[in-house]
Formats: C-alpha cells, structure tokens, sequence
C-alpha cells in the first residue's frame, strides 16, 4: 500500500482523504441517503453510508449494536471468530456524536460513525486492511480528514480526478461517470441547470477537426434551443472559447422568460482532456458562473 501520495473524495457534501491509489467503484444516492465503495486493485477499501437522521433522535448506540451485528452475521456464516473493540480513542470531534470500533474477522476494519447536528447527516465511513497493513495508520488519517458540511455553503465534487466547488442551492439531478467522459448535471431553483462535462484522449478527438466543430457536434442538443454568440478565450489558461446566448422565442399563448445560456470549453493539454462548463440561467449577470469555472482543476 502507497501512502506517499493521497488526494481528497468529495460528493453530496461528504469530503475525506484517502490515498491515491484508491479509487471510487460504485456510488449511489442523493445528499440525503447514499452509498459509496472505493477499491484498489486487489480489493474493497473503504465503505461510506449516509443518511438524514431527525434532529435530536438519533441514537448512535443503537446504530452501533446493529452494524457489529450484520458483520457478526456475516462472519459466523462463514466459520470465522471475530474481534470487537468499542470506543476507540483514534480521532476527536467537537459539536457532533461520533464512536470509532474495530471489527476483525476475514479482514479488519476501523469504523467511524458519526451524527452531526448542524447539516443532520449520519455518516459510517469503514475502512478495511489485510491484517499486515497499517490499518490504524490510515484509517485516523481517513477520519481525521472527514466534513460533511461546509459553513461556506459550497460543496466539493472530486471524482475520477475532475475537481470543482459548486454551492449547495444547486442539486445534482444526473451523473455520468463512464471511462473517458464524466458529467455531472446541477439543478437550481427557477429551472436554471448547470452541467460540468470532461472528456478524456483530447489528441485523439481534435485529430481530424477543431475545437470548436467537436464542441457543436457533442452538444449539438443542449445548443439547439439556444441563439448564441462565440469568442475566443484563455480558460485557465488554456485555448479555448466562450458561447453566450438566448433561448429562442416558442409559439405559445402563455408569457414565456426566456433562459440565458453560458458556456465556457477549452483543452487542456498537460492532461489530455477537453472540458465543458454549461449554463443556462435567469439573470445573464449571475457571478456564479465564472466562480464554478475559477473552483475546476483541470490539470
């Protein structure tokens, strides 16, 4: 196991260090009950649960006696004798209930259960090892990193390397995470959505054709409803454009606000990736906009 090298997961709020070499297999859910498992090539790593839990009423101890119990389950099915320790004293918190415990049975496991009253989440983070890894070691590493809200109001999205802040009054309504193209789709109040899009093998896809004849043939549908002006741009300092635009006028007999569109595309050479950041918004004068642009790591 490397541990010279870590990077930081984030998704629905919930952010926490793991290494790099670890990496996110499945993930289901919304801000409000969720499941995540990350691995490395030779097995699960770590699981993560959430859930919203009514202020005042959760009971940690129950929840506790209940995830001993189906890892207990699980292991006497399969013929193995198992170790538990409770209140483990591998990280402490202020303004939240939490209990660390370690489970050992066909591999080892440090858990870390937690309720925060301030955003109501509860969150289980458990991390499992071989028993000659240095699971203490990481696991307080992993604990030690974790928030589940932030006082700025603005959430951290970290996926399969794509990094970017976005305010939490917008709500992810679609992923798409294949291999070679992630994108995420926001929706905030008023019909307004925002979409970041990232694209591997750059090289291979401007081969034949520009930038910008990529850009019109890959978001020939979401540009249709729109008329727009193009320019070129610097976008974190790579080549790229700007579109902004105006939804064109429907036939219809009810008052109809048309939606304004921003866009900004560019390529990034150092890592070989074509990036799209889609807006369609009420006011054309929102900040919003370049913020989100300004939070993406591109490289």
């Amino acid at each position: 196991m490397n541990l010279d090298e870590w990077s930081r997961f984030g998704w629905q709020g919930i952010e926490f260090d793991i290494p790099a070499e670890w990496g996110l297999s499945k993930i289901e859910g919304d801000r409000n009950t969720g499941y995540l498992r990350i691995d490395d090539e030779d097995m699960v790593r770590l699981e993560g649960k959430w859930s919203a839990a009514q202020k005042g009423k959760y009971d940690l101890e129950k929840e506790i006696a209940s995830q001993l119990k189906q890892l207990d389950k699980r292991a006497r099915k399969a013929g193995l004798e198992t170790t538990t320790r409770r209140k483990l004293k591998l990280v402490r918190f202020k303004e939240r209930s939490w209990e660390c415990f370690y489970w050992k049975g066909d591999f080892v496991a440090y858990n870390l259960l937690t309720y925060c009253e301030g955003c109501g989440r509860v969150l289980l983070l458990r991390v499992l090892f071989r028993e000659d890894e240095p699971a203490r070691e990481v696991s307080r590493r992993v604990f030690e990193s974790i928030s589940d809200h932030n006082e700025e109001c603005r959430d951290y999205w970290s996926v399969f390397g794509l990094k970017l802040h976005v305010p939490t009054n917008f709500t992810l309504k679609k992923s798409s995470l294949k291999t070679g193209e992630i994108r995420l789709l926001f929706d905030r109040e008023k019909k307004e959505q925002l979409e970041v899009i990232r694209v591997s093998l750059a090289e291979y896809h401007l081969r034949e054709r520009t930038l910008e004849q990529w850009f019109e043939r890959f978001m020939v549908k979401e540009l249709r409803p729109f008329a727009w002006t193009q320019e070129t741009a610097r976008i974190h300092e790579h080549s790229g454009f700007r579109l902004e635009g105006r939804q064109r006028m429907m036939r219809r007999l009810l008052p109809f606000k048309r939606r304004h569109l921003a866009c900004n595309v560019w390529n990034c050479q150092e890592s070989d990736k074509l990036f799209i950041l889609h807006f369609t918004m009420k006011d054309p004068n929102d900040p919003v906009f370049e913020e989100i642009c300004a939070s993406i790591e591109c490289h």
